[in-house]
């Protein structure tokens, strides 16, 4: 539910008030610094970057495309295919290569 009238925000502050929209990347970026990413990393990754990095991951975990789909918020599970068809792709891959392995088990 929206606090105060406000629209619902991913990030809020320890007393569930949104935080100003630039207060998360502007930390994500510092956080990735001190981690020890160059300045040229930090300024190629955005905060968009997780979102991909999280479907990619699911991806290659083997999950449903559906439930990916779901989890980003897509409409249908046909926009997550077309975006990621790249990550589908390298997981039909290691998915062929892990046939391939267990088919010449003892040979």
């Amino acid at each position: 539910m929206p606090l105060l009238g406000l629209p619902a925000t991913m990030f809020t502050n320890e007393f569930g008030h949104p935080r100003h929209p630039d207060s998360f990347p502007r930390r994500f970026k510092q956080f990735l610094a001190r981690a020890g990413f160059t300045p040229e990393e930090v300024a190629a990754i955005h905060t968009h970057t997780l979102r991909h990095t999280n479907a990619s991951i699911l991806i290659a975990a083997n999950t449903n495309i559906t439930t990916v789909a779901k989890r980003l918020g897509h409409a249908q599970p046909t926009t997550t295919a077309n975006i990621y068809s790249h990550a589908i792709r390298q997981a039909d891959e290691a998915a062929a290569e892990v046939l391939d392995v267990a088919l010449h088990l003892g040979k």
